[in-house]
């Protein structure tokens, strides 16, 4: 065994990569560490799932659909619970009597509560 992990240690050679008419020397540690670095961002992004669920276009579509009707269903509480605050916030600046504010709450909570019921024709 110990053998083993001293063979995994790659002795220091020097490798010479020319690009773009500059030579670079790297050695086969520093590739080493460079590959373990690539293999540790691809698992952190999670390539190997998202490549997998590509391979399943029924599965993807299912996925995505469920997503979307859970987000229509968290956007329409969210938005009715915003709401019936912003009203009970405006209700309780009626009962204040603030003279101009006042006076244009009203007029908006009674609009409101007469669009709330059915409107004659």
């Amino acid at each position: 065994m110990k053998d083993q992990k001293k063979d995994r240690k790659l002795p220091s050679k020097i490798i010479i990569k020319k690009k773009d008419n500059q030579i670079t020397a790297t050695t086969e540690g520093s590739l080493l560490a460079r590959l373990n670095q690539l293999n540790y961002l691809l698992e952190k992004f999670r390539l190997k799932d998202y490549l997998t669920l590509l391979d399943n276009p029924a599965r993807m579509f299912w996925q995505n659909l469920l997503y979307g009707i859970a987000r229509g269903f968290g956007f329409g509480i969210g938005f009715s619970l915003l709401g019936a605050i912003g009203l009970y916030i405006l209700d309780q600046l009626v009962g204040l009597n603030i003279p101009l504010i006042g006076d244009f709450i009203a007029k908006l909570m009674i609009y409101i509560e007469s669009t709330k019921g059915i409107i004659p024709k």
